[in-house]
């Protein structure tokens, strides 16, 4: 239960950082639509490298190539 509190006051915390940060995004980006997909691509990727790093047993090998 104490996880979850400190979970939630966490995601809080974090909430006007990440506004913050898209906001000046966007306005260095001069396009809502490029800032958007700059956030998006930095939160897959270090998503995608979150899970490689814990995760070691999972073969990246089954990933289509092209």
């Amino acid at each position: 239960m104490i996880g979850g509190v400190l979970a939630g006051i966490s995601a809080g915390l974090v909430l006007p950082v990440q506004t913050t940060i898209n906001t000046r995004l966007g306005r260095r980006a001069g396009s809502v639509f490029v800032a958007s997909l700059v956030s998006f691509s930095v939160g897959t990727l270090t998503l995608f490298l979150a899970l490689a790093l814990t995760r070691p047993g999972i073969d990246l090998g089954v990933l289509p190539r092209q």
